[in-house]
């Protein structure tokens, strides 16, 4: 049909593995989205950044929601790290 298709939430990068990203890749994705809002994914988002890159997703094209200001997960500390995380893996942050 070749439509295009616009997933406007943050994707669990804890749901991404090989299968995912190869069926992501098949789709007609603008900008994929993904969500960064605690430390405690941090291992599996950069994991899904890397399979994303791996199959052809340019960083560029990579958006990274990063929660912030939320006492119960994380200090400013925290959300300044997950910033540079992101930074780091070469994708785009946003909040």
């Amino acid at each position: 049909m070749n439509l295009e298709v616009d997933f406007n939430q943050g994707l669990d990068a804890r749901l991404i593995n090989e299968e995912v990203v190869s069926i992501l890749k098949r789709l007609k994705l603008p900008l994929l989205r993904l969500a960064y809002d605690s430390n405690q994914i941090r291992t599996s988002l950069k994991k899904a950044i890397n399979l994303l890159k791996l199959v052809g997703f340019k960083g560029r094209r990579i958006l990274v929601y990063c929660l912030h200001n939320n006492p119960r997960y994380d200090t400013p500390e925290d959300f300044l790290n997950r910033i540079k995380d992101i930074l780091e893996w070469g994708v785009v942050a946003a909040r």
